[in-house]
């Protein structure tokens, strides 16, 4: 099965202050390909670390990596976050599950 990612939020972790992904998609269509380009030293690795470390929740994700020193302090904010918006393919094998 397949879940696809709609939107993804990222603030006061590493370069990002806040930043809102919206991913493209057809009708409710998510599939396809995305390429994320950029320079060195502009946040690629911690987006896709960041979005991993989502999708596969806090318990797991400390496991594959440990996010010390993510946090950028701000005068707005405590902690970092990340956060997204998933929606999930038919044959989805998560279906019923928390």
């Amino acid at each position: 099965g397949a879940m696809y990612l709609k939107k993804f939020r990222i603030q006061a972790v590493k370069c990002f202050d806040s930043t809102e992904i919206h991913f493209p998609h057809q009708d409710q269509d998510y599939s396809g390909w995305i390429v994320i380009l950029g320079s060195n030293g502009t946040g690629k690795s911690t987006l896709l670390q960041a979005i991993a470390l989502t999708l596969v929740g806090p318990l797991a994700g400390q496991r594959l990596l440990q996010p010390k020193g993510w946090y950028r302090p701000t005068s707005n904010t405590k902690y970092g976050t990340v956060e997204a918006d998933i929606v999930r393919g038919e044959n989805d094998s998560q279906i019923g599950q928390p």
